[in-house]
């Protein structure tokens, strides 16, 4: 039970710490471009500790509102005009906020990913 709670206990850490602030200007973007945005948050195999039910107490079935009324274009481009195919996509709001999709690891290439934009789901 001890070894379950340190666990959990570092993995909430772990989540708070670097996860969140990785994806704030992803969901600033969004956020700025009057998207509303709807979080859920499920913990598979966890203690039920008091860390745990905090932690989804606090980020569960959170709705934060776009900060706009009407829905603002996204900026899309190459971080690699010159060659797209090698590139990653860079992303940013009206407001100035930037997130940089890196695309190594993905099967498609960065051209194939902005072209076909139902690769990008937002639910």
């Amino acid at each position: 039970m001890r070894k379950s709670f340190l666990s959990i206990k570092r993995l909430l850490k772990t989540i708070v710490i670097f996860i969140l602030p990785t994806i704030m200007e992803m969901l600033n973007i969004l956020l700025d471009s009057g998207f509303s945005i709807h979080q859920t948050i499920e913990i598979v195999n966890g203690d039920n500790s008091n860390e745990h039910l905090e932690f989804v107490d606090n980020f569960n079935n959170r709705i934060d509102k776009g900060w706009v009324s009407e829905i603002q274009p996204i900026n899309i481009k190459f971080s690699n005009t010159e060659d797209p195919e090698n590139s990653n996509i860079e992303l940013e709001s009206l407001g100035g906020h930037f997130y940089t999709i890196y695309t190594e690891s993905n099967d498609l290439s960065p051209l194939e990913m902005v072209e076909h934009k139902d690769n990008f789901k937002l639910v």
